[in-house]
């Protein structure tokens, strides 16, 4: 088989590369950084002068592109795209109807979603970690731990923090909205916003904010909305997690932006995702995961990478997570921040259990999340 890769500097793109080579996968890479998801000359040029070299089976990328959708189509080649990231607003691309795609998503309720809205080529298919690129590299790790607690990723307070920009609704709305979002953050596990925020709330709040991405997409006003709250709420979350937990315990954060409105955290700045992040996820006692409340159900690529790694993980419930893991004895869940301050404190105490508890984690995650797998069951379903 002949597969156009489509490169934009994803973070997983050299693992699935080196796996699909190893199945065999006879692979082109066309390394490209898009510069409009619907419409880009330059990479339609690209496509077609390679299809006219040596023409290809299909075009696989890590996330949905509706530009390569639209070729594939014209060409009548499958087009592959694994999502990774939530949310993923060009998956309200109207090109999610071309006969050529098929869309693998990692989130079941985000794949329910897009049944309903009446895609048809659309998988359910979780993500994947590179277990044997982890075990050469932790091969010349050295031994010990350097961080008690560490969390690795963004606190999204940034210029994409869009919801404290939104400064002319009215007092009456807005009050609410932060309710609800106070509200939400009590909660784990469990989304409620969907129905609180009601199409009579969203006629209301579309008078005074314009939210549609043009007429190459679906109506999604609200989708956008809602992971905008999502958005601030995991800010939210996460500096209060962060701040709270490094009062009381030594707490590494990898991340690229300062922080100094947190005195106790030591941030230990970016961390390259195949070097560095690996070593930190095996030799950190207790791995957090804060999952973006945008991913509903599915399992983050964090805790495979953290478990991939051998790390030990202390994570917010997800669904997902009891159907492939058994909770407590492979990885560790807390309800609230009380409980996830109990159970930091207990398996810190508690070395012999917590390493007892990342080894199986890992033992599962080779069994169920290798590359080999994972892109094995997408080629399986895709080019029958």
């Amino acid at each position: 088989m002949k597969m156009l890769f489509y490169s934009w500097s994803g973070i997983t793109e050299k693992d699935a590369m080196q796996t699909l080579q190893k199945m065999g996968v006879h692979i082109t890479v066309l390394s490209h950084s898009p510069k409009n998801y619907n419409e880009d000359p330059d990479l339609l040029l690209r496509l077609e002068q390679l299809y006219r070299q040596q023409p290809f089976d299909c075009v696989f990328s890590f996330n949905y592109f509706p530009v390569i959708s639209t070729f594939c189509n014209q060409m009548k080649i499958k087009y592959l795209s694994w999502v990774y990231d939530s949310p993923h607003l060009t998956l309200f691309s109207k090109t999610v109807f071309n006969n050529c795609n098929n869309i693998f998503l990692f989130d079941r309720c985000m794949y329910q979603e897009m049944i309903e809205m009446g895609a048809k080529h659309i998988h359910y298919l979780p993500l994947a970690v590179n277990t044997d690129r982890l075990h050469f590299l932790q091969s010349s790790f050295p031994s010990g731990y350097i961080h008690d607690i560490s969390f690795v990723g963004t606190l999204y307070n940034d210029q994409y923090n869009f919801y404290d920009q939104i400064q002319y609704l009215p007092p009456h709305i807005k009050g609410t909205l932060d309710g609800l979002i106070q509200s939400q953050l009590q909660i784990c596990g469990y989304d409620f916003l969907q129905d609180m925020i009601t199409p009579e709330m969203c006629n209301e709040i579309f008078k005074y904010i314009h939210l549609s991405l043009g007429e190459e997409y679906l109506k999604c006003e609200k989708n956008i909305f809602l992971n905008i709250l999502y958005r601030k709420i995991s800010t939210l979350e996460r500096q209060n997690f962060i701040n709270t937990i490094s009062q009381l315990f030594p707490t590494a954060l990898y991340c690229k932006t300062p922080t100094p409105e947190f005195p106790s955290v030591i941030n230990m700045g970016y961390s390259d995702p195949y070097t560095q992040t690996p070593m930190v996820f095996k030799r950190s006692r207790i791995n957090l995961n804060i999952t973006l409340r945008s991913i509903q159900s599915g399992i983050p690529l964090r805790i495979l990478d953290i478990m991939g790694a051998g790390g030990f993980v202390l994570s917010n419930y997800q669904s997902e997570l009891s159907e492939y893991f058994d909770i407590g004895t492979e990885i560790v869940i807390y309800e609230n921040l009380d409980d996830c301050l109990e159970k930091i404190d207990y398996y810190l105490k508690h070395d012999e259990l917590r390493e007892k508890i990342a080894q199986k984690g890992h033992e599962k995650v080779v069994q169920l999340f290798t590359y080999e797998r994972q892109l094995g069951k997408l080629l399986d379903i895709a080019l029958l």
